[in-house]
């Protein structure tokens, strides 16, 4: 054999491993499928339960049973992915048309989990056989499965728009579906009416469905803006929670949410546990109480206000602070053709009409060919019943069941014995065809009753009008429409219901607290640990490392090893008193591991001021505190070299000195306008000249005239008696 070897880079083989990976990820687990509206898991549970049996109309089954069906036959992954799936199809609460009807615990809007597919049972819901029908009469193509034991529909011959009625959500590899759901009535409405007129205007269709609906009812506040969704595929929600104001005791009023939006479908504890620790915390103070009075007849989340509380000003901060008010992105993102597209509702709804079309065709395709089958068979038993006497008695005198087909067939009466020359003269004439001698010799003699033979007569007359039907339906394009029209009104007639989300077009408004500023202390020790004081204090803990009299809205700025400064909320350090411990500034300013404060000043100390910047390589730098005031919350200060760190930063002038002193005992004392002005991108330039394996200990800032020592190798030296140098040189060596 000949030797060959292709050689491929690293970069060229991640590139098409990566693509392929991704695309196997939207087109085998992530997206839905613009015919059907499912992912593949889906698609598996309802066809599973199907092949079992288990229908509206029979007695539920165990979902352990039905998730074993599933993996062991289509579904080659883990037990809870199936069954998640099979509970969230069950759930009326996430989705406006269940397709199972569960039996036991299948979860709560709460949160709750299901209860162990050991425990629960499930069945059909009868809104599943809508896409379930027709699967025997050929209307789409079948695979294998995993292991090619099994056959699987590739998609559902879904009879209405499941993916704009229950929607769908998933995440591929760089990109995103989430289809919010439809009221059904509306979407199969405005599916009529592009059937009807295909270039009707998108405002035309969108009077007849004017945005989603929600099975957890709320308001959609933002209708005008969402319809882009409609025309791009891409738009944002705006959905907050019904609410309903009522009077109660000693003058207070509540403020009771009845309906939560659907982005919080499945997590209402949450929302209550939110709401109760915004109060706690007091950040809500409007609200004296928080209940759940929730029932099987609906939600009901009770926030007792104050009495006095200005309502409408309490509801704008509500819906800031809260996920009374949610925004949700949605993107209309498909299976199209085997590659993921982002579309329109007209788009939408041409794919949905062309795949319904199919689906039409191929039904009625395999119902007249299976039809004119069943004529041929019905022509031949009519044809039959009128030489029965012949037939009878070619059976009677054949030797075998070839024979007997020999004579049906071709009239062959070698070796048959007759009574009667005649019959067998009306033998010699017979030519049925080989499915019409099969169904003879089938026939039992209860069918050559007078009855009997006016009701094949009758099914002959009905099967040639439902040929006829067929014949039209398959060659005239507009008796096809005119079919999926028929078929789509009485499933809208079977499924709608009334409209459970408002549209109400509402201007969002910010919630901005104006609060008096009051004046507190706040201090940092040694440890690290950081307390919010009350201003009225004489001093400062003693304890005290940094500490800052100042606004309670101001921040506190906290400069790490690590080159970055960081900002805290004053607002967001808890009070404490004198003595308590506090809170440590790794967790109020979330440092990273190997991260820890250098120096630690307030926001408001920033403005007008310059600040000096050492890092262990000994480079020096002094930068505006201008370029240090910033609105996030993190951001580099400085720049590093490779292994470099932030060892000293303080606040400067040129009239101070600046002291170092080196790991091997060098020092040096240097005048702070030596070092440039610089942004904070800069790193700085060098201060003293270090050897190969040394660098800074040391630093501080002296003032000449001030009393000042430090301990250099166990020996005390005054800061006066450190030699003053230029920068690049080595400094003197103590000890």
């Amino acid at each position: 054999m000949e030797e060959r070897i292709e050689e491929y880079t690293y970069e060229e083989e991640m590139k098409e491993s990566f693509r392929d990976y991704a695309v196997s990820v939207m087109v085998g687990r992530a997206l839905p499928d613009v015919r059907d509206g499912f992912k593949p898991v889906h698609r598996r549970v309802l066809y599973a339960m199907k092949t079992l049996g288990i229908l509206p109309d029979t007695p539920y089954k165990k979902s352990a049973r039905i998730v074993g069906e599933i993996i062991g036959k289509y579904h080659p992954h883990g037990d809870a992915a199936a069954y998640d799936t099979m509970v969230r199809l069950a759930q009326d609460f996430r989705l406006n048309v269940p397709l199972v009807d569960g039996h036991g615990n299948f979860g709560s809007i709460d949160g709750d989990a299901a209860a162990a597919m050991r425990y629960t049972e499930a069945r059909l819901a009868l809104a599943a056989m809508e896409l379930l029908a027709d699967l025997d009469k050929n209307v789409v193509d079948f695979r294998d499965n995993y292991d090619g034991t099994e056959r699987e529909p590739v998609v559902l011959p879904a009879k209405f728009p499941q993916l704009l009625v229950n929607g769908s959500i998933g995440i591929a590899v760089g990109m995103r579906s989430n289809i919010p759901p439809h009221n059904f009535g509306e979407a199969v409405e405005a599916f009529l009416l592009y059937l009807n007129n295909p270039d009707a205007p998108l405002e035309e269709l969108l009077e007849v469905m004017p945005g989603p609906d929600f099975p957890t009812g709320g308001l959609l506040t933002n209708p005008k803006e969402f319809r882009e969704f409609y025309r791009s595929g891409e738009a944002k929600a705006v959905i907050r929670s019904k609410i309903e104001i009522e009077s109660a005791s000693y003058g207070k009023t509540n403020v009771v949410i009845t309906e939560i939006p659907y982005p919080l479908a499945g997590n209402k504890a949450k929302l209550v546990a939110d709401l109760t620790q915004l109060v706690v915390e007091r950040k809500l103070n409007e609200v004296t109480d928080v209940r759940d009075e929730s029932s099987k007849d609906g939600i009901r989340i009770v926030l007792e206000v104050k009495k006095g509380t200005d309502i409408p000003k309490f509801l704008t901060k509500l819906y800031s602070l809260t996920k009374v008010e949610v925004n949700e992105s949605y993107q209309f993102l498909a299976i199209v053709d085997g590659r993921p597209v982002q579309l329109g509702l007209k788009e939408y709804f041409r794919l949905y009409l062309d795949f319904q079309k199919e689906l039409t065709r191929r039904k009625y395709r395999y119902l007249y060919e299976k039809g004119l089958e069943r004529k041929e068979i019905l022509d031949g038993l009519m044809a039959a019943v009128n030489e029965i006497d012949a037939i009878i008695e070619a059976i009677r005198g054949s030797s075998s069941i070839a024979q007997m087909k020999r004579c049906l067939m071709n009239g062959e009466t070698n070796g048959i014995q007759f009574r009667l020359k005649k019959n067998e003269k009306v033998a010699k004439g017979f030519r049925f065809t080989e499915r019409q001698a099969r169904a003879i010799l089938d026939m039992k003699l209860q069918r050559l009753g007078r009855l009997e033979v006016e009701a094949l007569q009758k099914e002959r007359e009905q099967l040639e009008k439902e040929l006829e039907k067929a014949r039209k339906i398959l060659e005239d394009d507009r008796e096809l429409v005119k079919e999926i029209r028929k078929e789509h009104q009485k499933i809208k007639n079977a499924y709608a219901v009334p409209r459970r989300t408002l549209l109400q077009e509402m201007k969002q408004i910010r919630y901005t607290e104006t609060k008096k500023e009051e004046d507190v202390w706040v201090s940092v020790d040694r440890l690290g640990y950081c307390r919010l004081l009350d201003g009225d204090l004489a001093e400062p803990p003693a304890d005290a490392v940094y500490a800052y009299h100042t606004k309670d809205n101001d921040r506190l700025v906290v400069f790490t090893n690590q080159g970055n400064v960081h900002q805290v909320k004053l607002s967001a350090v808890p009070k404490t008193k004198k003595k308590e411990k506090g809170t440590t500034l790794h967790a109020l300013a979330k440092l990273e591991r190997g991260e820890y404060p250098v120096y630690v000043t307030v926001k408001s100390g920033l403005s007008g001021r310059e600040f000096l910047f050492v890092t262990r390589f000994g480079l020096c730098k002094r930068t505006k505190g201008d370029q240090l005031v910033f609105s996030r919350l993190k951001m580099a200060a400085t720049g590093l070299q490779d292994g470099d760190e932030l060892v000293f930063v303080r606040e400067s002038s040129e009239n101070e000195q600046l002291v170092l002193v080196t790991k091997r005992g060098y020092m040096g004392r240097l005048r702070t306008g030596l070092f440039p002005v610089q942004t904070r991108p800069a790193k700085g330039v060098q201060s003293l000249a270090l050897k190969a394996d040394d660098e800074i200990e040391q630093a501080f800032l002296w003032v000449e005239g001030k009393k000042s020592e430090i301990s250099v190798n166990g020996i005390t030296i005054s800061a006066s008696d450190i030699p003053e140098v230029r920068r690049g040189s080595t400094g003197k060596r103590v000890g």
